[in-house]
């Protein structure tokens, strides 16, 4: 109990955060890394199934904020939708 109240009154970076706002950024956080992956390894090859693999980059950029939708459109076009 002791722990959960501690982490829920906790400061990040400049702004303190409630828990509901620190696990939509944490979300975010996940889903833009794993989208990042994805296209990493979709533009090198990395995969075995070229379609899988495109599959699932789209799927993952699907779960971005529009901010970072924005973001890869732009600079990851061969990514993104």
């Amino acid at each position: 109990m002791i722990k959960k109240l501690f982490l829920a009154t906790m400061c990040g970076g400049m702004m303190c955060a409630t828990p509901a706002l620190a696990h939509d950024e944490y979300k975010e956080g996940m889903n833009f890394g794993s989208w990042v992956a994805f296209c990493q390894g979709f533009r090198e090859g990395d995969y075995k199934d070229p379609g899988l693999a495109r599959h699932m980059t789209l799927s993952s950029f699907d779960s971005l904020s529009e901010e970072s939708k924005k973001w890869a459109r732009e600079y990851y076009p061969s990514c993104s939708r």
